[in-house]
């Protein structure tokens, strides 16, 4: 029985390692998908800085995700 449970520990725990792994691996591509849009405009925009741009946009991507 210990040894079932042992097992069963160990699964649950590589599976929230992978998941934690999947969701710090989306937010990456989210802050990067952020600071090239952020890029972009700040070549058309030179008024505003890029960190207030990134994040702005970065608000934006979230709102978006919630709806």
């Amino acid at each position: 029985m210990k040894i079932l449970t042992a097992i069963v520990l160990a699964l649950f725990t590589v599976i929230s390692f992978a998941k934690t792994k999947e969701e710090k691996t989306k937010e990456k591509v989210d802050e990067e998908y952020v600071k090239d849009i952020c890029l972009m405009k700040d070549k058309f925009l030179r008024g505003k800085k890029l960190q207030e741009c990134i994040k702005d946009e970065f608000e934006k991507l979230q709102k978006s995700k919630l709806k």
